[in-house]
């Protein structure tokens, strides 16, 4: 090998390393500048050397160019729901065992504020505290009874609102409550068994009783159909003999026209019959 090409080589080489490593450096870079926000998410962009935390720009989902000294804080803006079960007391100091859901969701371009003001601990900081601090104030204002029956969409609606209206200034929207159980003392519970029996077993009577109400004004309704048909035949019968009779009154001989009409079975005499049945009995030389 010449000494030109030694010189050669003994250049080329590092040089062409030296490339590398600059263009490895760029990759490296380049993957750090660009950021991918998932669907159901939004970012907010950190920026060290300036003003910090820009909380009223969001970056929507997709790819975003970053310089490599600033981040991107992203947040998860999806809705999610939390099950609580809890041990509260009734207005009348009973314990009562509430399950309980929970859904809600950051308020979307809000996330950079939750970030500073609470950080992403902000569900056990903020959200699980005021469903159970809300969930034992408004228990409070109920017998177990109306919760176990009566008042518990009631009670889903006004734990909705409350919990929604104390996390809204926290950028946090609540989409629905939903009491799946409320667990009451064995005694409670028996009792309202047995009176939720009864009542079954009073509107029971009840529809018994309307239905016999029922059959027995139908039956007199019949009743009186049949009389009332009775009454109609006899009407009907009445008129014909009145028709009859202002019939004989104008005509003395309808009678005679209404006997002859009737024939009662014999062929008389003085008739070709004769007396019997026969033919040729009335016949000459018979």
């Amino acid at each position: 090998m010449s000494k030109l090409s030694r010189i050669l080589n003994g250049n080329i080489i590092p040089r062409l390393g030296g490339i590398l490593f600059i263009l490895f450096i760029l990759a490296i870079m380049v993957s750090r500048m660009l950021v991918n926000v998932s669907p159901g998410e939004e970012g907010h962009l950190y920026k060290p050397l300036g003003a910090g935390l820009d909380t009223e720009v969001h970056y929507g989902d997709g790819m975003h160019f970053v310089l490599p000294w600033n981040d991107m804080i992203i947040y998860d803006i999806r809705q999610k729901t939390i099950d609580q079960q809890m041990e509260v007391l009734d207005k009348n100091g009973l314990e009562v065992r509430i399950d309980l859901s929970l859904t809600y969701a950051p308020t979307k371009g809000q996330t950079g504020i939750i970030h500073n003001e609470t950080g992403r601990s902000y569900e056990e900081v903020l959200v699980i505290p005021q469903i159970r601090s809300v969930t034992r104030e408004i228990i409070g204002r109920y017998t177990a009874e109306e919760l176990y029956s009566t008042k518990r969409d009631v009670l889903q609606t006004e734990i909705e609102d409350m919990v929604n209206t104390n996390l809204n200034p926290s950028h946090i929207s609540v989409k629905y409550a939903l009491v799946r159980d409320v667990g009451l003392p064995e005694l409670i519970a028996r009792s309202i068994e047995q009176k939720e029996e009864q009542e079954q077993k009073n509107l029971l009577a009840q529809k018994k009783k309307v239905e016999a109400i029922n059959l027995a004004a139908a039956q007199i309704e019949k009743a009186r159909g049949d009389s009332s048909a009775q009454v109609i035949r006899a009407a009907a019968e009445a008129e014909m003999i009145r028709l009859k009779q202002a019939q004989l009154e104008r005509s003395p001989n309808y009678i005679e026209l209404v006997k002859a009409q009737q024939w009662d079975g014999s062929y008389g005499t003085g008739n070709v019959y004769g007396e019997g049945i026969s033919l040729f009995k009335s016949l000459p030389g018979r």
